[in-house]
């Protein structure tokens, strides 16, 4: 991943099959966010989920699990919260 990149970017066909693969193998997916994109410049608050309503982290974190559904992976039974 690019960590200079600006956007928020759809996972690709390369990392989809890296991630069914690890899923085969038994490997348990975590989620950990969405897309990683720090939301303060401050280096005490570099986290996506920073200062987030819990309404607003709720809908962050369901739209990161309907995404990696719509790419065809099951859906992570487990949560880390980013600590950067």
């Amino acid at each position: 991943l690019d960590p200079d990149q600006r956007e928020s970017r759809p996972l690709d066909d390369d990392e989809v099959a890296m991630l069914e693969r690890l899923q085969h193998d038994g490997v348990t997916i975590a989620l950990h966010g969405r897309d990683h994109r720090t939301r303060f410049a401050s280096p005490r608050r570099r986290s996506e989920l920073s200062g987030l309503h819990a309404s607003a982290t709720g809908e962050l974190l369901d739209t990161a699990l309907a995404e990696l559904e719509s790419a065809g992976l099951s859906r992570p039974r487990v949560f880390v919260a980013p600590y950067n």
